[in-house]
């Protein structure tokens, strides 16, 4: 239900009417710790709906708790990354969303697939090759992370806007997966 591109002040359950469970619910729900980092203010949004007001009951085992994410923070990407990585060297830290936003607002200025779109790219890649840099550096750490990235949605090369449903490129996004047993 969320048709929006901004933090509206609300939560997820004032948006769809019910509580909306996500992943940080199962993994802190069963005694893991959680992180969430975000370059958008937007995110504010999704970081105030799993928090120790308005985060839903724990229903699995011992009870952990209304608050979802226990490190969570908005800022600009070398403030996130280095949460990221102080994060990962935090043997406590099971699960960590991180989200750049370099390509999406390159593309959404310049256009997709152009020159500042790729050097934006090329940005993020050097900051997940910091992150993997850590895993590299910490045996123990390899052999429990995993990493999945993806994008929060496609765009055509040269446009601005991604709204046309029956245009791939606009919806297509990739989905890479790094880590021991993948």
């Amino acid at each position: 239900g969320v048709t929006f591109n901004s933090d509206n002040g609300e939560t997820l359950e004032a948006t769809s009417g019910n509580y909306v469970p996500g992943v940080f619910d199962v993994a802190h729900d069963h005694g893991l710790q959680t992180a969430f980092f975000a370059e958008k203010d937007k995110f504010r949004y999704l970081m105030r709906s799993w928090d120790a007001q308005r985060g839903g009951q724990d229903r699995t085992g011992v009870d952990n708790g209304r608050d979802k994410v226990d490190i969570d923070a908005v800022d600009d990407d070398s403030t996130i990354v280095a949460a990221t990585v102080k994060a990962l060297n935090d043997a406590a830290t099971d699960l960590i969303f991180l989200h750049l936003r370099a390509p999406d607002s390159a593309g959404h200025l310049k256009g997709w697939l152009g020159a500042d779109y790729m050097r934006a790219v090329r940005s993020v890649d050097q900051h997940l090759g910091s992150i993997l840099d850590t895993l590299d550096q910490n045996p123990s750490l390899k052999e429990r992370v995993t990493i999945l990235v993806t994008a929060d949605h496609g765009g055509p090369e040269g446009r601005r806007s991604h709204s046309a449903k029956e245009l791939a490129a606009d919806y297509t996004i990739p989905f890479i997966a790094w880590g021991n047993g993948v």
